[in-house]
């Protein structure tokens, strides 16, 4: 079976990319956070593909006024590894390595968010982790973290968050962010990319 991803030079053994091994729950997953620094506003979103199962899930959850709104989303792979996207949550690898971009997509659901993560650092490959259950393999993964901040225009007077929460014409809450430039804000986030097995 052959996907976009079969067109670049990643292929780690002789079979296409859509295929991961013989490990039934082998995983491939980003997870971001981030929140404010007087800690009013906290997110978290996550995107896991399950290739040998051909689940892609999403999440996004953000807690705001002290209100918490989930979202969450799931589809069929068909084996695509390139599709950034489950329901209305997609990322966006701007700059590999280096700028992220989530979204969540407003539509009929109750969020929206635009979300900018540019990393202060080059990503930190973490050691190796493996758990067993007696004989059992329970657990192998290797995670990359990489602390990112947000920008905010430079003229901006007050403190930045990492969200700003709204109401929309429907009532319903927004998250919006504020426009990018060279201004770092002190929002703290942070994204991670695993693969491994569970």
């Amino acid at each position: 079976m052959l996907t976009k991803g079969d067109d670049y030079p990643l292929h780690q053994t002789s079979e296409p990319i859509a295929f991961a091994g013989t490990d039934r729950n082998f995983y491939d997953r980003y997870f971001f956070n981030g929140y404010s620094a007087d800690g009013s506003v906290f997110f978290a979103a996550a995107m896991g593909f399950y290739p040998q199962l051909g689940i892609v899930d999403a999440s996004f959850c953000v807690i705001a006024e002290g209100v918490q709104h989930n979202l969450r989303a799931s589809r069929r792979s068909g084996g695509e590894r390139l599709d950034l996207s489950v329901g209305p949550i997609a990322i966006a690898i701007d700059e590999p390595l280096q700028k992220v971009t989530l979204r969540i997509a407003g539509g009929d659901g109750p969020l929206a968010a635009e979300l900018t993560f540019t990393g202060r650092h080059f990503p930190i490959e973490e050691p190796r982790f493996i758990r067993r259950n007696g004989t059992r393999l329970f657990m192998d993964y290797t995670r990359m973290t990489q602390k990112c901040g947000r920008s905010v225009p430079p003229n901006r007077n007050r403190r930045p968050r990492a969200i700003s929460t709204s109401s929309s014409g429907s009532g319903r809450p927004a998250i919006s962010t504020p426009h990018r430039s060279s201004s770092t804000a002190t929002t703290m986030v942070s994204a991670r990319h695993g693969t491994g097995a569970a």
